[in-house]
């Protein structure tokens, strides 16, 4: 278990290094593809929890939970502004 963890924390200062290197552009761009990446892993979540439907009709489900996170992040801030 030690060897995980040892392996884990420097994968994880590899990666903040090199974040840390990376151009302005790349860090830009790396917010979408980390969005990216987050829509791909939902995307085949959504397929495995619905076999029975089609592309089309996940990419409808996932629309549908980030509408619903919008509309929960408004409440939010509209109950933080009173």
């Amino acid at each position: 278990m030690d060897d995980i963890r040892a392996l884990a924390r420097e994968i994880y200062r590899q990666r903040v290094e090199d974040a840390r290197r990376a151009s302005p552009e790349r860090k830009f761009f790396g917010g979408a593809d980390a969005f990216d990446l987050a829509c791909w892993a939902s995307m085949i979540g959504i397929a495995h929890m619905h076999p029975e439907m089609d592309e089309a009709g996940h990419r409808r489900v996932l629309e549908d939970r980030f509408m619903q996170r919008r509309r929960r992040q408004m409440a939010t801030s509209r109950e933080n502004a009173a």
